[in-house]
């Protein structure tokens, strides 16, 4: 609780020691995961126990019912919040100690580090086993991705934190919740450095996730200055490409066909905005209207900014979603949620029927059907990457996300091979499933 309360990501106001905490992540540090998975934990006893015995809060806005986390606001003395920013901006290499354990006040070795990580990290890996149904479709590329070696991961990560580390610091056209996000996301990443994954907690997604705080969840230049030397394979457009597939979006098509042209600057062209300023709030805006946002909700969002991403100006907004590529988008998506409402159900490529409830309507089996086929996509780039690693050891998955992955080659000289390869077999398989031309797996080496 007290590592969650000082280096947790959740902070609810700059300076502030307020911090949102969810009842899941309450149950989890208690040791009850299972529990607040039934819907049947309480935290307040251990809260309780917490506030007599550790360190003294208040708690805003708490309301289970209401589906409002808790806001926990740590009466900290002074030192410890001057001591916290000191640790938080300076550099890893420049910290003076490696801090205490809480629990037992004392400086760990970093062979008590090293062992309690690989601990956890163990128990963690084995839990996972039994935990991922036979049937998920990613099962194999889940099991494979927590089992692979991690050393050549763990020297990569270590050689590039102090650099990822000052540009967190200073991240430019940034808000402080995304520099002080970033910097702690870095400081948890010094105990642990490679990511574990597991499946959807709710199990309507074929994706996988990274398990508590990764690299993963790091802003791109962040986490791009921490993977330097590796190299991102990422199908571009991938949503978009799907979706003008599944959706026959005649418009949306003609602009993927049509060689070089990258689709973020068409829209950022139409909203009247800089491509390279907004690029991951147009993504992530693009994206809630694909997965069943509704329009003026999205406009407000766009507005207001989405998540760590700035907002746009309210004229900006609705030309964006006036232009005709998202008009297309609207009137495409009402079209397939018509669709799958009239058939009360859906297969997706994987074979799985998913069927409308009371629980699930249509936008989430839409979201599913879409997440299912960009996982198909890139399934024969794991197979080769297993073998590879199987046969050579050269080949590390340093980042899996959905529409791409980040690969660590630890022979540079085979590199360009494998990206042939990687390039081709994902070809393959977009001819395959009807999608040649719409997209493709593009490659970026990190320097």
């Amino acid at each position: 609780m007290t590592d969650y309360l000082l280096f947790g990501l959740n902070n609810v106001e700059e300076d502030s020691k307020a911090m949102l905490v969810d009842q899941f992540t309450l149950a989890q540090m208690e040791g009850k995961s299972a529990k607040a998975a039934s819907r049947n934990y309480a935290g307040h006893t251990f809260l309780e126990s917490y506030r007599r015995d550790v360190a003294s809060f208040a708690v805003q806005e708490y309301r289970f019912t209401a589906g409002r986390a808790r806001i926990m606001q740590p009466d900290w003395e002074p030192e410890v919040v001057s001591a916290l920013k000191a640790e938080l901006y300076a550099p890893p290499t420049m910290r003076k100690a490696r801090g205490v354990l809480l629990e037992t006040g004392r400086a760990p070795s970093r062979q008590h580090l090293a062992r309690r990580t690989s601990a956890v990290r163990k128990a963690r890996i084995e839990a996972l086993v039994t935990q991922v149904p036979a049937d998920h479709p990613a099962r194999d590329l889940l099991l494979f991705l927590n089992a692979q070696p991690t050393a050549a991961l763990r020297r990569m990560v270590h050689r590039n934190l102090d650099a990822a580390h000052s540009l967190a610091a200073t991240l430019p056209d940034r808000s402080w919740q995304t520099r002080l996000y970033n910097l702690k996301l870095l400081h948890s990443i010094e105990q642990d450095e490679v990511p574990l994954y597991q499946p959807s907690r709710e199990g309507r997604t074929a994706r996988i996730f990274g398990i508590g705080p990764t690299y993963l969840m790091l802003s791109r230049p962040v986490r791009q200055q921490l993977l330097t030397g590796c190299t991102e394979f990422d199908l571009r457009a991938a949503q978009l490409a799907l979706v003008a597939h599944q959706w026959n979006a005649v418009l949306l098509q003609e602009k993927l066909v049509r060689g070089g042209i990258d689709i973020w600057y068409v829209l950022a062209a139409a909203a009247g905005i800089n491509p390279e300023v907004h690029r991951d709030l147009l993504k992530r805006a693009v994206y809630s209207l694909i997965y069943g946002k509704n329009e003026q909700a999205l406009k407000q969002d766009l507005s207001a900014g989405i998540g760590l991403h700035a907002g746009i100006k309210r004229h900006q907004a609705q030309a964006l979603m006036k232009s005709p590529l998202i008009r297309e988008l609207v009137q495409c998506r009402a079209v397939r949620l018509r669709a799958i409402n009239t058939a009360g159900h859906l297969t997706t490529i994987f074979g799985k029927t998913v069927r409308l409830s009371p629980q699930r309507m249509a936008p989430s089996l839409l979201a599913e059907e879409l997440q299912a086929l960009e996982l198909a996509v890139l399934l024969p780039a794991f197979s080769y990457i297993q073998a590879q690693q199987q046969r050579r050891g050269e080949l590390h998955v340093a980042a899996w996300q959905h529409d791409g992955f980040t690969l660590h080659c630890t022979d540079r000289t085979k590199l360009e091979t494998h990206t042939r390869q990687l390039q081709r077999l994902v070809r393959r398989q977009l001819k395959h499933l009807g999608l040649p031309r719409l997209t493709m797996l593009v490659s970026k080496t990190l320097e």
